[in-house]
């Protein structure tokens, strides 16, 4: 199951937004969670930026979000899981924070 049809019902239009922003932490936070045991492969990080892309945020906000995740990639690819970490730790902090917002 797409980790974003949790969030999205083909069969409903009446989707929250805090919904989206709760879906794509929770992408986030199972990066995190997978980065305390290996470094995760290109697709946990494709299904992240995917789920960004759903957010529906003005282009300077959804950049730097995207930023966030591109550095947290580059980071695993050097082996820098602190480095990493840190990156997805503050992403997911900033899609708790809307998502919370959203209620």
């Amino acid at each position: 199951m797409n980790i974003l049809s949790q969030a999205i019902d083909r069969d409903r239009t009446d989707v929250r937004l805090d919904q989206v922003y709760a879906t794509a932490a929770q992408c986030v936070a199972r990066l995190l969670l997978v980065l305390k045991r290996r470094i995760p492969d290109g697709r946990a990080f494709d299904d992240a930026q995917r789920a960004l892309a759903t957010l529906p945020v003005p282009t300077p906000r959804f950049a730097l979000a995207s930023h966030r995740l591109d550095n947290a990639r580059a980071y695993c690819a050097q082996r820098e899981r602190g480095a990493a970490v840190y990156e997805l730790r503050i992403l997911h902090g900033i899609l708790l924070r809307e998502a919370n917002l959203g209620r």
